[in-house]
């Protein structure tokens, strides 16, 4: 065997380009090579079945239960039975458990003729998202002292909550933590001072937390990624987080935030406090209906951060119903020039998501500041998805400005005014990002001329998607835009093929190849 098939790192770079059935030949096949092989098959495991199945055959029957299948224990395990199972368990680095594949009885006789204390005793990784009832406490016998991360779903009960919380105590090296849990008192008072008892943590994601776990979670040196996903009626408010937080030392390593709030203003308080210049996906999801004043308010505090330059995607969107509001009111809920404008200081957006429940009202020159602003956008979403109160501002001409300005932008979402007239594109060299832009979702926007609209994109983001269907009558006129837009795609394409002289199939070519040699045909003649 060669040398470097000696070198552990080659030969794992080498089994993670084959697949399972080529590495389930070679550990059979090659002696040399077996243990390595053994150790990427068995490495991250998706289910229990695979390992138990290696107990004698007449100890289980698998059966198929509500549509699934489950192991069954048919007779007591004796100590020599494990031999083949002890043959690959310590191979096993990561384990999800996502239904209940074992029976009661199975996960019982595992706790209790186990030779080991843990069934996988180099378990790293545990991902136990069981919702059944009574099934958590069996993963006990997976939290090997190896374990570095843990996903848990917890049940609103006793036993779940006391063995949860033991792990501050048993496992006080774990880093990557993801708990979804019930919000009842006690609940979150479990699993705030169990995090407590955790000071090395990276990454963390829980349901909600009190203010003491809060405060201890802000101080952590390492953490990188925080979710809150809690709905319920907010614990974090900045009269309780100022106390327990100093200022300007909340958070500061980092780089990945994610905030479920009531509202607006209950998010921001704990964005507020965020030290760390590191700071680059931003992500806050609200149930309450806020007024366009209070978003202004909280772009304002985003944009006198740390990490406002280095900030590169950031996501608000409003996920409930839209409440009853008097016609005379509505315009105080919908997002203007005004209220966007701190985020034009955001120079380094890449991906830009804003949802509120009313919309916004933009015109074309806003959306060119905001072209001119963000040229590395690739990902762009200006609340299309609900139905405006207002007739839309902006027109195709916006979609100029995109394509001029910002050359990576691959999705947009954005309701526009496509009624006649349609503009012309600019044909100067190097104004177009070609076949950047795949996604364009106008929602229910205004069409006039459905095949002006499909000739107009056809020549600006030739490589479009279209993904509008003709459920409603809203629908038709952009499904017909779609349909012609691929119509135009191909002439367009036959005619560049044309100039060039080339005679392929290929229907790839981009327009700013059509423009050049339009210009340079232009040039000639001339002379």
């Amino acid at each position: 065997m060669h040398r470097c098939l000696e070198i552990p790192e080659v030969l794992r770079a080498i089994f993670d380009q084959l697949n399972r059935r080529t590495l389930a030949s070679l550990a059979r096949t090659c002696q040399g090579l077996r243990d390595p092989t053994l150790d990427v098959l068995w490495r991250s495991q998706k289910s229990l079945l695979p390992l138990l199945k290696c107990l004698p055959p007449h100890i289980w029957e698998e059966i198929v239960e509500d549509k699934r299948r489950v192991l069954r224990i048919r007779h007591p395990i004796a100590p020599h039975d494990w031999k083949r199972v002890h043959l690959y368990n310590y191979r096993v680095k990561e384990l999800a458990v996502e239904t209940a594949e074992l029976d009661v009885d199975f996960f019982r006789t595992l706790e209790l003729s186990a030779p080991g204390p843990f069934l996988l005793p180099s378990l790293r990784t545990l991902a136990w998202t069981l919702e059944e009832d009574g099934f958590f406490p069996f993963c006990r016998q997976f939290l090997a002292p190896t374990l570095c991360n843990v996903t848990l779903v917890l049940q609103d009960c006793a036993p779940d909550l006391s063995l949860f919380s033991t792990l501050r105590i048993s496992h006080p090296q774990l880093t990557n933590i993801a708990i979804e849990g019930p919000t009842s008192t006690s609940s979150v008072r479990v699993v705030s001072h169990t995090v407590c008892g955790w000071k090395f943590i990276k990454k963390l994601t829980v349901t909600t937390l009190d203010e003491a776990a809060l405060a201890h979670v802000a101080r952590l040196p390492q953490l990188q990624e925080l979710q809150i996903q809690s709905h319920v009626p907010p614990i974090i408010s900045e009269r309780r987080l100022a106390a327990p937080i100093p200022p300007g030392q909340a958070f500061p390593a980092l780089r990945h935030l994610v905030i479920g709030s009531d509202t607006i203003q209950s998010a921001f308080s704990l964005v507020a406090h965020i030290s760390s210049s590191h700071l680059r996906h931003l992500h806050i999801y609200t149930q309450q209906c806020a007024r366009a004043s209070l978003w202004e308010e909280s772009f304002r505090i985003l944009a006198r951060l740390p990490c406002s330059p280095s900030l590169t995607s950031l996501s608000l969107c409003q996920r409930s119903n839209r409440p009853s509001i008097p016609g005379s009111a509505v315009d105080k809920y919908i997002l203007t020039p005004q209220t966007i404008a701190p985020l034009l200081s955001l120079r380094r957006l890449a991906d830009l998501v804003l949802q509120p429940l009313f919309g916004l009202d933009l015109d074309d020159e806003t959306l060119h500041q905001m072209a001119v602003a963000w040229p590395h956008l690739e990902n762009l979403e200006l609340g299309a998805e609900r139905t405006t109160p207002r007739f839309p501002r902006a027109t195709l001409r916006a979609l100029v400005y995109l394509a001029e300005h910002c050359p990576q932008l691959n999705s947009l979402q954005l309701a526009l005014d496509a009624t006649d007239p349609v503009p012309r594109f600019s044909r100067r060299r190097n104004t177009r990002p070609g076949h950047t832009l795949e996604h364009l979702h106008t929602g229910p926007s205004p069409i006039g001329t459905p095949a002006l609209v499909a000739a107009f994109l056809s020549d600006v983001f030739s490589a479009i998607v279209f993904g509008h269907r003709p459920d409603t009558a809203a629908d038709r006129p952009w499904a017909e835009v779609g349909r012609l837009f691929h119509v135009f795609r191909s002439v367009r394409a036959e005619e560049a093929r044309c100039w060039t002289g080339d005679d392929s199939d290929s229907d790839d070519v981009s327009d700013s190849d059509m423009s050049d040699d339009d210009e340079s045909s232009g040039d000639d003649s001339d002379s």
